[in-house]
C-alpha cells in the first residue's frame, strides 16, 4: 500500500477547505474529499488539476491529508529570482528580493479601525 502518493486535484470544496484527488496511474481512481493542509492557518485552495502530495493513513486510500502542491520541472516557481514570493491569484502576488517588497494586485486597500486608504488614490490613474 502507498502511504505517500502524488495525484492531481479533481475537485475543491471551498466551504470546507477539502479536496478530492485523482490518481491517473490507478485507472483514474478518485478519492473522496480529504482535508487540505494549511500551514499558519492560511487558506489557499489548490486549483483543479494541480499536482499534489497526499499522505494517506495506514487504513487505505479513503482517509488522508492533502499536504499540498510542490515545485518540479512541470510546475516551476513563478519568481525564482526572488528571496520570497507568494502567488495569491493569477493577477495578485507579493515578492521580496532582499531589498524591496512588491505587492501587486488589481486594487490594493490598506485598512484599519475605520480608515481605508486606496493605493490608487495615492498615485492617480
Amino acid at each position: 500500500m502507498d502511504i505517500i502518493r502524488i495525484g492531481n486535484v479533481s475537485s475543491v470544496d471551498p466551504d470546507t477547505g477539502m479536496v478530492s484527488v485523482v490518481y491517473h496511474d490507478r485507472d483514474e481512481e478518485t478519492t473522496g474529499y480529504m482535508p487540505y493542509f494549511s500551514p499558519a492557518e492560511e487558506f489557499i485552495p489548490p486549483n483543479v488539476d494541480d499536482m499534489v502530495l497526499v499522505a494517506h493513513l495506514s487504513n487505505g486510500t479513503t482517509r488522508g491529508v492533502v499536504i499540498g502542491k510542490f515545485w518540479n520541472k512541470a510546475n516551476v516557481p513563478p519568481n525564482p529570482e526572488v528571496t520570497w514570493s507568494k502567488q495569491i491569484a493569477d493577477d495578485a502576488f507579493m515578492k521580496y528580493d532582499g531589498h524591496t517588497m512588491v505587492i501587486n494586485a488589481p486594487r490594493i486597500l490598506l485598512q484599519c479601525d475605520g480608515a481605508i486608504i486606496d493605493v490608487k488614490d495615492l498615485v492617480g490613474d
